[in-house]
């Protein structure tokens, strides 16, 4: 390919400048349909190299096959420019065709400003530059903040929206075709209120015990894994639905510590009230007075793995521990499971492995999940 920076060529592409005297490199912009694209020319033993904007590189991606082998077969820059100025309109062409046939219609719009003005342009916490996804605010009766999330579809207010918030359930609503954005607050805003209490029993549990997990708990989160004392934890699943009743219990470390814990859950059960907070209902049943963010150190609870020493792994806290009463050690289960088929005196039973603790050698056994 020879390059030839003639007259024709600096009237059709004017804003490509040659960056040196023997007209190997050019640097610019080629316009297509009014839009002008970034391009950088490079030759280089006979093979010519074309660099571009990210934009560019989008549009072309359909046609990289074509955009090569015109490089390849264009005999002068002249050709393969102008081929590539009409492989962008022919690309800008099909996009542009896209767009119309996926925008909504313009009802879609007067109807979609028309709600949010209805609801109060103060609740809009965001709307993406297509209008078809808005996050709407809104305050419970104690001054939370919540997002409410909604996706439209091009057939709205006929069709619903997609909604979604940081709920311990689903948010479930009501629609007619009549229906708009306020009526989605209204109802969101009844289902808040039937939360407050759950959230209430949450944030006395988060501001006086340690939580290990989650390590930042969300409003819809119903599970806390508490710490009881070192080597030793309790992971409760509350029911948002009657969330004052028992919850579901899992106790979690070294077994002579967990033990009495356990054993007291079992025997206090009957000492349950529901009309107490789910804090104050476990420091009874448990008989534990739990480790305070205000009298301690959560380091002080936190246990690393002893094969990986690491605690938090994936994810996953060490709660698998060697019942050696002198041991006690904790694993991540994933760090126990392949220690223990590292070592050839390992022994397999369906879905459970027999092996040696790394630290003590005492018996120790894994379920693989």
């Amino acid at each position: 390919m020879s390059f030839s920076a003639n007259i024709c060529f600096e009237r059709i592409f004017p804003q490509l400048i040659p960056l040196n005297e023997k007209l190997t490199q050019f640097r610019g912009f080629i316009s297509a349909l009014g839009e002008e694209f970034e391009v950088m020319l490079h030759l280089e033993n006979g093979n010519l190299q074309l660099q571009g904007s990210w934009r560019l590189q989008q549009l072309l991606k359909p046609c990289h096959e074509a955009v090569v082998q015109s490089l390849k077969q264009s005999p002068e820059l002249n050709i393969f420019l102008l081929e590539l100025k009409d492989l962008l309109e022919k690309q800008l062409r099909q996009t542009k065709l896209r767009r119309e046939i996926l925008l909504p219609p313009p009802q879609y719009y007067s109807a979609l400003l028309s709600h949010i003005a209805q609801s109060g342009w103060d609740k809009v916490e965001y709307v993406d530059p297509d209008l078809n996804t808005l996050h709407l605010r809104a305050k419970d009766e104690n001054g939370r903040l919540h997002i409410l999330q909604l996706h439209l579809p091009r057939e709205y207010p006929k069709k619903p929206p997609v909604c979604s918030a940081d709920l311990p359930e689903d948010f479930v609503f009501k629609w007619l075709t009549t229906s708009s954005l306020q009526d989605i607050l209204e109802q969101f805003q009844t289902k808040l209120c039937f939360f407050q209490d759950f959230w209430m029993c949450m944030d006395e549990i988060d501001s006086s015990c340690w939580v290990l997990e989650p390590e930042k708990p969300r409003r819809k989160d119903c599970k806390r894994r508490l710490v009881l004392a070192t080597n030793g934890s309790v992971q409760i699943s509350v029911n948002p639905q009657c969330h004052r009743s028992i919850p579901e219990c899992q106790f979690l470390g070294a077994e002579r510590v967990i033990g009495p814990f356990r054993d007291n859950f079992n025997q206090n059960l009957e000492k349950w009230d529901v009309n107490s907070t789910i804090l104050t209902n476990l420091k009874i049943v448990l008989d534990v007075k739990f480790p305070s963010p205000c009298s301690s150190n959560k380091e002080d609870y936190v246990v690393e793995c002893g094969i990986c020493y690491s605690f938090r792994l994936n994810d996953a806290l060490p709660d698998k521990s060697c019942n050696n009463s002198h041991c006690s050690q904790l694993f991540h289960v994933e760090c126990l499971i392949e220690w223990l088929r590292s070592v050839s005196t390992t022994t397999q039973s369906f879905s459970i492995l027999f092996g040696e603790c790394p630290y003590c050698d005492m018996p120790i056994m894994c379920k693989m999940s």
